[in-house]
């Protein structure tokens, strides 16, 4: 038993210095050029390429059907009906009926309106499947039946099957935004103003003049990540969106900081590779932006970066020994429970061939 403690504690170093090794890769940190975008030096970023998951702010001003439009149940005209000098008879918005029918019921209050059905126009007109300017006439020559050379205006004010699009559009995983009843549109790999006429055109088909309106309303696709390793307890990974103008500590503000386990050994891991080949590696000094509000290593954010923050090596090695120890400690308590468990039993059966005397055989001779 000596010998396995003595050999476990002599591997001991060997195997914390073994994982932490496996846990740390050692960057290769190279001068950085001063053309690099910092906190006083920021850059522009190119016009936003749309992807998924994008959420797109979409409005549409005009939503008024193409001609030739026919009119079906649930639209509403707009008739409006004058006698020759003028008088107004009929200025109501009407609906074509579920039978495709207006009604127009008793829209003069004329008590010398004829008596004759044949000759009133409270009856029903067919209007489903006509367009506005047919509609027109067909009310027109209704009216006048009663009403010698009427002046009718007929305009179509609502629209039944008009679908609402203004509203947020999610980008799906397929590249396209989902308008309802006017369809799909693929706007993936678009700017945002590329994006709008490929929606003009495509609701050109069903509208005259659509004239959108599109705008980014939720940057999801365009982030950067933190990375907080985690002392020998797990690594966190948080993703943020990327605005155009997020600096390292910007980006550290968001997670509140550096935890207790984290060092001050900081650096960006950007997506490609540097002039000699390797990975982009921009380090940060945290001591003098934070304290000297030194601006040299204060890096703008771009798409992709990685800001990575480094455990606390201390605090590492101290978790590594505590999980190399507590199987150790699981065995050595249970040895201990199990010898003292032996040595109680032991214990009272000696106490019981003693006859309850504690004390070994000086209280048997009393009898004599």
């Amino acid at each position: 038993m000596r010998l396995c403690i003595f050999t476990l504690i002599l591997c001991l170093p060997g195997c914390l210095s073994l994982s932490y090794s496996k846990r740390n890769v050692e960057p290769r940190l190279l001068p950085v050029p001063q053309e690099l975008p910092r906190e006083l030096q920021k850059t522009m970023l190119p016009d936003y390429t749309i992807e998924a998951p994008d959420i797109l702010r979409i409005e549409v001003s005009r939503l008024v059907p193409k001609s030739p439009y026919l009119l079906g149940p649930g639209d509403g005209l707009l008739v409006q009906a004058a006698r020759p000098d003028g008088t107004l008879l009929i200025n109501e918005l009407l609906h074509v009926e579920l039978d495709g029918t207006l009604q127009f019921g008793s829209p003069f209050d004329d008590p010398n309106q004829e008596t004759d059905p044949s000759r009133r126009v409270d009856g029903p007109i067919n209007v489903a499947g006509l367009v506005t300017a047919d509609a027109r006439e067909l009310i027109a020559a209704h009216i006048a039946k009663t009403i010698s050379s009427p002046s009718v205006r007929v305009s179509l004010n609502e629209f039944a099957n008009q679908q609402g699009i203004s509203g947020e559009h999610l980008v799906a995983s397929d590249g396209t935004v989902n308008l309802g009843t006017y369809g799909r549109v693929r706007v993936t790999g678009l700017t945002i103003d590329e994006a709008r006429d490929r929606i003009d055109e495509h609701l050109s088909d069903y509208l005259q003049n659509p004239n959108a309106a599109v705008d980014v309303f939720s940057y999801n696709s365009k982030t950067y990540y933190i990375i907080l390793q985690g002392a020998g307890l797990g690594d966190r990974v948080m993703q943020f969106p990327v605005t155009g103008n997020e600096t390292v500590l910007d980006a550290l503000s968001n997670v509140e900081g550096l935890s207790g386990a984290s060092s001050d050994e900081i650096w960006i891991a950007r997506p490609g590779q540097n002039i000699f080949g390797g990975p982009q590696l921009l380090t940060v000094n945290w001591e003098a932006i934070t304290q000297l509000a030194d601006t040299s290593s204060n890096y703008q954010i771009f798409p992709g970066d990685r800001v990575f923050v480094r455990e606390d090596c201390l605090i590492a090695a101290d978790t590594q020994f505590g999980k190399v120890i507590a199987p150790l400690e699981r065995v050595f308590g249970v040895l201990l429970l199990g010898t003292n468990t032996a040595s109680r039993i032991q214990f009272y059966k000696q106490y019981g061939r003693n006859g309850g005397n504690n004390s070994g055989g000086g209280g048997g001779g009393t009898g004599n």
